[in-house]
């Protein structure tokens, strides 16, 4: 108690000392307050991210592997790279124990009679607007329309993440077989279609092949005009068309001596979902153990990309708060310990007085350390008020300078690559979401916003902050009280 009251009263005598002391340990408080808020609401945010990612994966063919595999038989390679799963083989995998739900669909493309209007879209490189079917010309694609089959609602992503939006009638029965379809709000007004019209498509390879489609649904989106010519069907329905082609399919060579059939190609793809990441990694272990031939294919999940693509600038202001808390802790130690070296000087004739009067070395050298304790004590108390109210503003200030500088790099090399670049900046995957949109790209939705609280654990590391300076701002106080003589200090004096 003793040593208590004269450490209280020697901060007293020395106020201006120690207000120096208690400003630099206040701001180092407030800057390591607002850091370790940041910094553990940053991670705190990625880990709930994480833990609420629900995912969905395909199963691809890898490239990477075949072409990188050390072969040079061409022929190999082509054949290799050419395998895709059936949807006997999806559904196999499908019945993996780490597998929630399955669904797959079906694309493929489909010409018009010349009378009927399609919609030339931006992505196809013309102004955009209306062009009736018989004046398209070289304009067109291989296929007027891209029809899209799914086996379920769920496999609808599209309309899910009200990306496309029903503007008229309904969306058909998933179970239909009787060709109900949901066609664009642009390809309705081009062609004055309504809910219960019926549409009449083309095998591309061989036109007097024909199927009716009736319209039960419009739908609309507001924001891009990348599914205008895209029709939405069951994937029975569209499976019907498929199959219908092959049984009368012919043989056709050309000039070169290639002979090719004019049997509707149509690509299927097939979406595992899996409620959690740890779910997700465990079929990409099982599908393994159930035959797949992984020098071949691949699992891959969009929604993981996704993921670690979004959380790049909470990753970002990770690092940058933990390197300025380093920062901050290795200047204030230094700063304390050159300035407690000027103190031990002034205080010296001081330390010699109490030693002669009988007071132990040890407890001059823990009156030093209280005195040290007590004036870091409040201003940690304090720093750490003020670093709390702050760590918000802060926090979501350094989040949206991150995210922009993120967008300014990912737009910059955009431009550079001519507004194709595939990178880690855009997340241009062909997806369930975007079929039917070529050189669709996917904008990044960064986790933009965090909730930057002082909890328990930032508490209870500042009160370690706390122990640490006392002990860097008195160390060289101790060191020096337990070196000098007192003896020798009095006849110095």
């Amino acid at each position: 108690m003793y040593i208590i009251k004269n450490a209280y009263k020697s901060i007293v005598r020395a106020k201006g000392r120690n207000i120096l002391i208690f400003i630099l340990v206040f701001l180092i408080a407030v800057s390591a307050c607002v850091a370790l808020s940041v910094r553990n609401s940053a991670e705190a945010a990625k880990e709930t991210a994480y833990n609420a990612l629900s995912i969905t994966a395909q199963i691809s063919t890898n490239r990477q592997s075949i072409m990188g595999g050390g072969s040079f038989d061409r022929d190999s390679m082509m054949n290799k790279l050419s395998q895709s799963l059936t949807l006997d083989e999806m559904n196999y995998y499908a019945k993996s124990e780490f597998v929630d739900n399955f669904y797959y669909s079906m694309s493929a493309g489909l010409n018009v009679p010349e009378d009927f209007s399609i919609y030339e879209t931006s992505s196809s490189g013309g102004f955009g607007g209306m062009m009736g079917g018989g004046m398209m010309g070289g304009g067109r694609n291989s296929a007027d329309l891209t029809v899209i089959g799914y086996s379920s609602h769920d496999a609808m992503t599209s309309f899910i993440n009200g990306e496309n939006v029903i503007y008229e009638g309904t969306v058909f029965d998933q179970e239909s077989t009787d060709g109900s379809c949901v066609i664009s709000y642009e390809l309705a007004v081009l062609n004055d279609l309504v809910v219960g019209d019926t549409i009449t498509v083309l095998n591309p390879s061989k036109e007097d092949q024909t199927y009716t489609l009736t319209v039960c649904g419009i739908f609309q989106n507001e924001t891009t005009d990348s599914y205008s010519n895209t029709i939405f069907t069951t994937y029975a329905s569209l499976d019907a068309i498929v199959e219908d082609t092959e049984r009368n399919a012919e043989e056709i060579t050309n000039d070169r001596g290639t002979t090719t059939s004019t049997a509707l190609r149509a690509s299927t793809s097939g979406t595992y979902v899996f409620y959690d990441v740890d779910r997700y990694e465990g079929f990409c272990a099982d599908v393994e153990s159930m035959g797949l031939d992984m020098e071949v294919y691949t699992v891959s999940s969009a929604d993981l990309n996704q993921y670690e693509k979004s959380v790049v600038p909470l990753e970002s202001l990770s690092k940058f708060t933990m390197i300025f808390f380093i920062v901050v802790l290795l200047i204030g130690g230094c700063i304390l310990v050159i300035f407690n070296m000027f103190t031990v000087r002034e205080r010296k004739y001081e330390i010699g007085v109490l030693a002669a009067i009988g007071m132990k070395k040890g407890k001059v050298a823990l009156q030093f350390l209280t005195e040290a304790f007590l004036v870091t004590l409040v201003a940690i108390v304090i720093g750490t008020g003020v670093g709390a109210a702050a760590s918000q503003p802060v926090g979501d200030y350094l989040l949206q300078e991150q995210v922009a500088s993120v967008e300014t790099t990912t737009q910059n090399t955009n431009q550079n690559f001519g507004g194709g670049f595939q990178g880690m900046g855009n997340n241009r995957f062909q997806g369930m979401g975007n079929m039917g949109r070529p050189g669709a790209a996917e904008d990044v939705e960064y986790l933009d916003s965090l909730n930057a609280t002082t909890d328990l654990t930032v508490l209870l590391s500042l009160m370690g902050i706390s122990i640490l300076l006392t002990l860097i701002a008195s160390s060289v106080g101790m060191i020096s009280v337990l070196r000098y003589e007192p003896l020798k200090i009095l006849s110095e004096r």
